[in-house]
This record gives C-alpha cells, structure tokens and sequence, in this order.
C-alpha cells in the first residue's frame, strides 16, 4: 500500500499502463523514443505504435547523472512528464518483480 499521497496517485496512474515488447511491431514500424523522467535515472526505450500510440518497449537502462539529456534535435522522440513516468513506473515494477532482467533487450 502506497505511503504518501503522491506514491498513492503514481500507483493509480501506472495501473493503466499495459507494457507491451517492441517485438509486436514489425522492423520498420514505429517511431524510436526514450523515456525519461529526471531526477530517476532510468531510462526506457522503444517504439511507438503508430495505429494506437502505445509505447512499446525494447529495453532499459540507468542514465548516469553526467550523461546529459539529449536535445530537441535527437533523431528520437523524447517522452517526459506523465506518459514517461508511468511507462517507468511499470517498467520498475516489472523490474522489482524479477521479470525483467537488468538492461534486457526487450526487442
């Protein structure tokens, strides 16, 4: 049971997210994006399913704080505020869950 106020709503907002394997996607569909959410240091990446916009997951990693955000020019869409953290979010629970294994290439 969430502890704060603001753990309460991250878990009910997560609850929605479906994660799905870029593996779904056929090779050339999809837009590639990373998502991230500072001050958290992971990052997810993947591609976005153009019929419905869900993200679809390829893999993950810990963003080491030095690592400078990529620009608006980056040759990817940058996902942030709400729709990167409860992709985070379920990708952590995943994680925590042991069904996940460290930066597996989900693709």
């Amino acid at each position: 049971m969430p502890k704060t106020k603001k753990q309460a709503a991250r878990t009910r907002a997560s609850e929605a997210v479906t994660l799905r394997s870029s593996r779904e996607l056929a090779d050339n569909e999809g837009r590639v994006f990373v998502a991230y959410a500072p001050p958290r240091t992971l990052m997810v990446m993947g591609r976005r399913d153009p019929r419905n916009g869900d993200l679809c997951v390829s893999r993950y990693a810990w963003k080491p704080p030095e690592v400078p955000w990529p620009g608006p020019d980056a040759p990817f869409e940058r996902i942030t505020g709400p729709e990167a953290e409860r992709l985070l979010d379920a990708v952590e629970r995943l994680i925590a869950e042991g069904s996940l294994l460290s930066g597996e290439r989900r693709h």
